[in-house]
């Protein structure tokens, strides 16, 4: 059951609201504390039940280990949800991030810490200056947002601080990390288009798709389509950045009626702009961020990955386990199909043929950075 925020995990302060108690009664409701009568502490079960509560093994050993520290209440520890810019995450240009983020710092809030977002502009901070300001602002975790495009190396001394990565663009140092699983995002996208009926399955990548994915992407899509005998496979098509003309030439190479990428909107507006987009292939999207795309392909439940990403650096502050790991573990989140809410530059969802409405313009909607 999902509470109002669209979280599995009801807050103690919708609890309490449900009760009409306050928090700290909630909390020591729960815990079975006799000091609170029988009576409320039945109310406060109740209305637990009633918004899905289950008791959370992490959260019950993170307040005793607070106690045990002689933790004052109210007192909460830090977390830093680290973004590789100036300002703060731009909802309408950046909506996959801002998912992420608002989920992570829900979950925090219920396990108990705060959770701050911190612009860290490289090269305008000094690495070493960066690491002495969290540390000295409470930080005890660290949630790293996907590095800019073209970078994959993190100088910031990490030995003070408890640290996950979102996505695979980090490379150096090598971190615990929550990101989505593009192997089988592609295999999935192969066998729901060849299942609508499709069989000349392109994919097209620039080298840092190819790259933030690990070649996932292109392991799997030739995992996929070169496994059967007899199989009209195309040959990928990765570019070392957007060129049209190899692209158009691809296209009339190989003749593909699907094209699968990273950026389906993209795409399409070199389509329109280009004269093709009603004698072009469908586009499909190995990264779709909005549950009401126009493209089909494989929409990432962006918010899951904040809470899973947030659940693992909390068991990481609670073990006391600070800088790189010698194990780095990896956590790899599945996508769901998307069949496609209209056209999308050649057919209808999986279907009729027409004109992308989101072809005039690289819509943020259509997709995201690879996480």
């Amino acid at each position: 059951m999902r509470n109002r925020t669209g979280s599995t995990y009801p807050s103690m302060r919708e609890i309490a609201e449900a009760a009409g108690v306050n928090q700290s009664t909630v909390s020591r409701a729960l815990r079975g504390d006799r000091r609170i009568s029988e009576a409320t502490r039945a109310k406060v079960r109740a209305a637990a039940e009633a918004l899905g509560y289950r008791r959370n093994p992490l959260v019950s050993a993170l307040m005793e280990t607070r106690r045990r520290r002689g933790g004052a209440a109210g007192v909460k520890a830090n977390l830093a949800f680290l973004i590789w810019k100036a300002g703060g995450i731009d909802p309408e240009r950046e909506p996959s991030l801002h998912r992420i983020y608002g989920s992570a710092a829900r979950r925090a809030e219920q396990l108990g810490f705060g959770m701050e977002l911190v612009p860290a502009v490289r090269g305008e901070i000094r690495p070493a200056r960066l690491g002495q300001m969290l540390y000295h602002r409470g930080v005890e975790g660290l949630l790293l947002s996907p590095l800019p495009e073209g970078e994959h190396e993190l100088e910031l001394p990490l030995e003070r601080f408890a640290s996950v990565a979102l996505g695979e663009s980090l490379t150096t140092p090598r971190l615990h990390h929550v990101g989505t699983d593009h192997f089988a995002t592609a295999v999935q996208a192969v066998r729901e288009l060849k299942r609508a009926g499709y069989r000349r399955i392109g994919l097209f990548l620039t080298r840092e798709m190819n790259e933030r994915t690990n070649r996932r992407w292109l392991g799997g899509y030739a995992a996929e389509t070169f496994s059967e005998s007899g199989s009209s496979a195309l040959p990928p098509l990765v570019l070392e950045g957007w060129q049209l003309q190899a692209f158009q030439d691809w296209r009339r190479t190989h003749r593909p009626d699907v094209v699968l990428t990273g950026h389906p909107a993209a795409v399409a507006h070199w389509m329109e702009t280009s004269g093709t987009a009603r004698s072009g292939p469908t586009l499909a999207g190995l990264n779709l961020n909005d549950p009401n795309s126009p493209f089909p392909g494989v929409y990432k439940d962006f918010e899951n990955l904040g809470r899973e990403a947030v659940e693992i650096l909390a068991q990481l502050v609670l073990r006391n386990e600070r800088g790189v790991p010698g194990r780095p573990q990896h956590f790899l989140a599945e996508g769901s199909w998307w069949a496609g809410r209209s056209r999308a530059a050649g057919k209808t969802s999986v279907g009729a043929r027409g004109r992308s409405p989101a072809a005039g313009k690289a819509s943020a909607d259509s997709s995201a950075p690879a996480y």
